[in-house]
């Protein structure tokens, strides 16, 4: 996960609870997210004698799969799931017997069986508003599906004083409840439900006549109210607690996230931590000497630009080349003075020398490292093989930026995609008499 992302959000999340009075009433913290039950279930472990070479276990064959909105508060509150069936029509729901499932359970179509705007739209007007009660405001916490997040049910949402809140992109396995302790043993529950029923009646598979009545047991002994509790709990919503996510959740992503650098080639992180070192923390007046040259004033002394230290240097240099290719590096004074911006007037010229100083200084050092004339070297000066290219800097086509909304109801998010629908249709329009 990115860090920066989720203290964002748990800012924004602080922010909207003591703004709005809600967050010592977990009855109006909800958090909304979809599953999927396969009707081909995961039978799990066979018990056998050992060195058994043969281990059966039935499935039904089938592997359509049934999408469940689900939804619940901090409080361990549960609302009846709406149950999205792969159909085109209404007649597709005549196949279920819906008599089984848990009491209100809502069902819907769609030709893909997975959650769509208007699903998601009909799920907010006709089941989730009138279950939770005529309190207001209440927040709704949900993750940056499409499906979630347009203009019409963000409209509506607003209409009715309730709050969503939209978690940070690949954040889901750690900061929705629903994912943390809720899910995992629904699905476990179901996946025995499942083997059971195949194991008392063998002529019976798992099939959308069966699914209501296994979903029953499933939901009964999988949705409770300690697992709902602890799930916000575990992901720091209620009791609010960003220190409860470990800092092993930000390794993967820190090991690949690329720090910014700054026009001269340094990242800002170290720059701050010159600036910080190097700082004098107050001048004194001195006396002017006995020769008559006037001491240097302050203006003068803060004006001066402070030298790098050798160590941070080095760590400069190390994020750029290989680390068993640098030697004494960072005892260079050509390559301070470029660090530093002191050669050319323009960081333009001062970043492209740097990095063929850099390129071709551990060239040099590196052949040592390689006396072997073989292709396992980049090095390599035979004509046996292809040469690698040489080093280019290229200019990367600049990326869209798409700004990030954690209050998905605020008056700003909705006026920006309002916006952007407005782009949207105007630009089908100018298609539409193109081609007239």
């Amino acid at each position: 996960m990115n860090k920066s992302y989720v203290s964002k959000y748990f800012d924004q999340l602080s922010n909207v609870m003591k703004q709005h009075s809600i967050d010592s009433m977990p009855d109006r913290i909800w958090n909304m997210d979809e599953t999927g039950c396969s009707l081909s279930h995961n039978p799990g472990l066979i018990i056998a004698r050992t060195g058994s070479k043969y281990l059966q276990s039935r499935t039904s064959g089938n592997r359509e799969t049934i999408t469940m909105l689900c939804c619940g508060n901090a409080n361990g509150t549960m609302l009846p799931p709406l149950c999205v069936i792969k159909g085109k029509t209404v007649k597709t729901l005549q196949s279920l017997r819906t008599q089984d499932a848990p009491v209100n359970t809502k069902f819907s179509v769609s030709d893909s069986g997975w959650t769509k705007m208007g699903i998601m739209e009909r799920w907010f007007k006709d089941h989730f508003l009138p279950l939770i009660g005529p309190q207001r405001p209440q927040l709704l916490l949900m993750d940056g599906h499409n499906s979630h997040n347009y203009v019409e049910l963000l409209t509506e949402a607003r209409d009715n004083n309730v709050i969503i809140v939209e978690l940070p992109e690949h954040t889901s396995h750690w900061l929705q409840p629903l994912d943390r302790t809720v899910f995992g043993p629904f699905k476990k529950a179901y996946n025995k439900a499942c083997t059971n029923l195949m194991n008392d009646n063998p002529g019976t598979v798992v099939s959308k006549v069966t699914f209501c009545g296994l979903m029953q047991k499933a939901w009964t002994e999988g949705m409770t109210e300690g697992n709902l509790k602890r799930g916000f709990k575990a992901c720091g919503v209620y009791p609010l607690n960003p220190g409860v996510i470990p800092q092993d959740a930000y390794q993967p992503n820190s090991a690949t996230r690329m720090e910014k650098v700054s026009v001269h080639g340094v990242p800002q992180e170290i720059q701050a931590t010159i600036a910080h070192q190097e700082t004098p923390a107050a001048v004194v007046p001195q006396e002017t000497p006995a020769t008559g040259v006037p001491p240097e004033t302050p203006a003068a002394v803060a004006n001066q630009e402070a030298p790098i230290p050798d160590d941070i240097l080095t760590d400069v240099i190390l994020d750029k080349v290989d680390q068993t290719l640098v030697l004494d590096i960072a005892d260079d004074e050509v390559l301070k003075a470029l660090i530093q911006g002191n050669i050319f007037s323009t960081p333009e010229e001062n970043s492209q020398l740097l990095f063929q100083h850099i390129t071709n200084d551990v060239n040099q050092k590196a052949i040592s490292r390689f006396p072997f004339q073989n292709t396992s070297s980049p090095f390599d000066k035979d004509a046996d093989v292809l040469p690698y290219p040489t080093s280019t800097t290229s200019v990367k086509n600049k990326k869209k930026v798409q700004e990030r909304y954690f209050v998905l109801t605020s008056e700003e998010v909705i006026s920006h995609k309002t916006k952007q629908l407005e782009a949207k249709q105007d630009k089908e329009n100018k298609k539409e008499t193109a081609k007239l």
